[in-house]
């Protein structure tokens, strides 16, 4: 049995950017707290989630999910995306789009990086509401 990939890093940004001439992944805006003035509604910005990882045998399918931890529904899933490495001890890096994230209510959510049925990890995100000035 193969083991499941390690992941080393999640994050959530307004953008990644990749070098063209040294592939450094360039992480800008990061955030882990989504305020509003109205809900329930959706998270529009453009969002993309850096994951890096390792312990990649071969060619995996790697998909995110977006949780409401008070319910544990699952919100959003995207689409999957195949990861391969060349060794386990390689580092892959990516840069994976995030649709806009729901938003129902204030709370904690969870973004999750999964390969099929194993969850790899996840980064936690707070919605909070905030009062309209006038």
């Amino acid at each position: 049995m193969v083991e499941a990939p390690t992941l080393q890093a999640l994050v959530l940004a307004d953008q990644v950017y990749v070098e063209s001439d040294t592939y450094k992944f360039i992480i800008a805006g990061t955030f882990r707290q989504l305020l509003t003035a109205e809900l329930p509604c959706q998270f529009h910005r453009e969002t993309y989630a850096y994951v890096c990882m390792t312990n990649v045998h071969g060619t995996v399918n790697v998909h995110l999910r977006y949780i409401d931890l008070s319910t544990n529904q699952v919100l959003l899933r995207s689409m999957e995306f195949p990861v391969v490495a060349s060794s386990p001890v390689e580092t892959v890096e990516l840069k994976i789009p995030v649709a806009p994230l729901p938003m129902p209510h204030e709370g904690v959510y969870a973004l999750e990086v999964h390969v099929g049925d194993d969850m790899l990890g996840a980064f936690r995100v707070s919605v909070r509401r905030f009062a309209k000035e006038g």
